[in-house]
């Protein structure tokens, strides 16, 4: 029951509205696009908000994680003009962010991450991939 009210709470403390950006600012991210569909029992809930269709992006240039619902655009979620395993420019509204999110990634390094999450979407376009530096 503790770890429950611990996790609770650094839960509700991590999704607190960013301080350096404040929910309702415009972001605009590339990145590489992956898509992944939520369906119950499993859910994702923001507010009163679930996230069904999400895609996420790693944001090549800035180092973060976007996590970006696909049901709040413009355009239907089966409809993007840009697929999963494509580099997408996506323009959308900030919801949260969580400026320190530790991961442990398959090598065991664990590395920190900021993450935002996109309700609104404003728009979607396919761009080409820019080299990577050890490319």
């Amino acid at each position: 029951m503790k770890t429950a009210t611990i996790a609770a709470a650094f839960l509700a403390l991590a999704l607190s509205p960013a301080s350096g950006q404040s929910p309702g600012d415009q972001l605009t991210c590339i990145g590489k696009l992956f898509n992944r569909d939520i369906y119950p029992p499993n859910r994702m809930v923001l507010g009163d908000r679930p996230l069904i269709h999400e895609s996420q992006i790693t944001d090549q240039e800035g180092g973060y994680w976007r996590t970006i619902d696909r049901d709040g655009s413009p355009f239907p979620a089966d409809q993007w003009p840009c697929g999963a395993g494509d580099t997408c420019r996506v323009v959308g509204t900030l919801a949260w962010e969580i400026r320190h999110l530790l991961l442990i990634v398959r090598d065991g390094k664990p590395i920190k991450v900021r993450w935002h999450v996109i309700l609104d979407v404003r728009s979607v376009e396919k761009v080409e991939a820019r080299p990577r530096a050890n490319d």
